[in-house]
């Protein structure tokens, strides 16, 4: 149960990650009532050893100058990755919860009943989420860590489907749900506005575009784009996503990089046209 109360939580993030992506989503889009409860601080890095870590200044809550020292001091007999996003009550120094479809979950139920709220998660809605989590966002690291060729295309012919499938489907109706946003819009769209660069490109699921492949697919992610947040900022989502900074910081993971063939000394290629 998320607590209304200003600056209870920390959510720990990474601007790459598109499962802490979808949280922050959330975040934003609830923003008149979650801005101001929940604070966001972003690892700045990752490496094989340590695995994320904040550079320069220690993160505000314990002064942990790694991710996985803030699981130690939020949750002493936790076992397990230690990975984003990652939600902190700054209150009980306590870790809240990890997984994100259930972090994003929680958080549009913490305020449904404000009858101005985005109706994120319609009925239908947490299922397909999940499914799509399952399908899509977890596909690109399934391909990036099989180390068989054959299971390899295998994982991209399955994406490819999926695409397929919601290429035809946002050809008929603006979101997946119908008419209005909600979660699995969110879910996909991390996954797509990563695509050409970062998944195609880095990790070498090659041999199709959503710029150039999927019309349908590309004009869905657009609208998400300019989507404008509930933020006191004004910040649009496609601002929020910071793509230079996505394709950056996965150019230079100390654990996807080597995987992806990349070499994290040299700098990150060119942004590719998304949109």
């Amino acid at each position: 149960m998320i607590i209304l109360e200003q600056g209870r939580y920390l959510l720990y993030a990474a601007m790459s990650c598109p499962f802490a992506h979808r949280v922050r989503m959330v975040r934003l889009l609830q923003a008149d009532q979650l801005e101001d409860v929940i604070d966001l601080n972003f690892v700045t890095g990752q490496s094989a050893e340590e695995g994320f870590h904040f550079s320069g200044v220690p993160e505000p809550l314990f002064q942990a100058p790694s991710l996985k020292q803030v699981y130690h001091q939020a949750n002493p007999d936790y076992v397990g990755r230690f990975t984003v996003p990652l939600l902190v009550d700054r209150t009980t120094r306590k870790m809240v919860d990890n997984e994100s479809m259930d972090l994003a979950i929680s958080l549009i139920k913490t305020t449904q009943d404000d009858k101005s709220a985005l109706d994120l998660l319609p009925e239908g809605a947490e299922a397909l989420a999940r499914d799509l989590s399952d399908k899509v966002t977890t596909a690109v690291y399934k391909y990036l860590f099989n180390p068989d060729p054959t299971a390899k295309q295998e994982v991209k012919k399955d994406l490819w489907a999926q695409f397929d499938h919601y290429e035809d489907l946002l050809g008929k109706q603006d979101h997946l749900m119908g008419s209005t946003l909600s979660l699995p819009d969110l879910v996909l769209w991390a996954t797509l506005i990563r695509y050409d660069n970062v998944y195609a490109r880095q990790f070498g699921i090659e041999g199709k575009s959503l710029h150039k492949d999927y019309p349908n697919l590309k004009r869905f992610a657009r609208r998400i784009w300019n989507m404008p947040s509930k933020s006191k900022s004004g910040i649009t989502l496609g601002e929020d996503a910071n793509l230079p900074e996505i394709i950056r910081t996965y150019w230079q993971s100390g654990n996807l990089a080597p995987k992806a063939g990349n070499d994290p000394t040299s700098p990150p290629p060119e942004t590719l046209p998304v949109l």
